[in-house]
Order: structure tokens, then sequence, then C-alpha cells
């Protein structure tokens, strides 16, 4: 499998994403070839699970992109709920209360109903740690991409 179905500055976030995730331990290798053999090895279990005759949930069987996509979206979700499939937990940083705080008032829009009433603080703190390692993810993304450009 190639990435010839995306443009280069998707091709090169694709390519740190799963360098990234290598890092982390949801992979063992990043390598395009290695991305094809897991589509296939789920593609090869979709298809029992149907002939078993079981309930499949999502498409039967994944096209490279749609796979792709379905894999880089999952590394970014374990990254950001703190997944035990993260084998190198050292890439975690702390997250202070202080932070979290300083987020919610930063932000106060997001957290601010129809009607104009916020919610409580307390309410809300996972979902802003959550969102703080959203921004950790794609800072981690970007240092990989600023070394794959410098490498070049």
């Amino acid at each position: 499998m190639t990435f010839d179905f995306l443009e280069k500055n998707e091709r090169d976030y694709a390519m740190a994403s799963l360098l990234f995730a290598q890092k982390l331990g949801l992979v063992d290798n990043c390598l395009l070839t290695d991305v094809e053999q897991r589509r296939q090895e789920e593609n090869r279990k979709r298809r029992e699970t149907l002939e078993r005759g079981e309930i499949l949930y999502g498409p039967v069987e994944y096209n490279p992109i749609a796979y792709l996509q379905q894999e880089l979206t999952g590394f970014r979700l374990d990254y950001v709920s703190e997944s035990e499939k993260i084998t190198n937990r050292q890439v975690f940083r702390p997250i202070s209360r202080e932070e979290t705080r300083q987020f919610y008032e930063e932000h106060a829009d997001l957290f601010t109903r129809y009607q104009g009433d916020a919610f409580v603080y307390e309410d809300v703190e996972l979902i802003i740690r959550k969102k703080i390692r959203e921004k950790d993810y794609e800072d981690g993304i970007k240092d990989i991409l600023r070394q794959l450009r410098k490498g070049k």
C-alpha cells in the first residue's frame, strides 16, 4: 500500500502520525507495508465475523483510505484517553489543576450552554484534560513533521 491517494501534506501527516504511534507503542512498525498488513488482517477478521453470522459494526471491508483514517483516529483517541494500549507512558506530561482551570477560563465559550449559563468546572474537568491531551498529541505530530522536513 502506498499513500498515492493522498496529497503530499496529508501523506506527511499520516507518516508522522504512524511514527508517533510507533513511539507510543501502539504499533510495532510504521512501515506502509505494515499498515497494509493490518488492513488485510482487519478485513479477514470482518469476513470471518460475517461467516459466523455475528453482527458486524462498521464497514464489511476497509479500503486503504478508510482503514488509514480509522487507524489514525484510533491512535488519537488512545492518546487522548490515556489508553492502557500505550506502552510508552513517559509521553504523558502531568496536567495540573491550575492548567485545566486556566483552560476553562480561557475557553469559557466551549463550556457555555445556548441559554448563556456555563457548565460548572468540576463537571467538565475531564473534558478539559482530554482537550489538553489532544493539543499535546498534535504537538507531538508537529514535532515529528518538523524533524522529517529538517531531515530532507
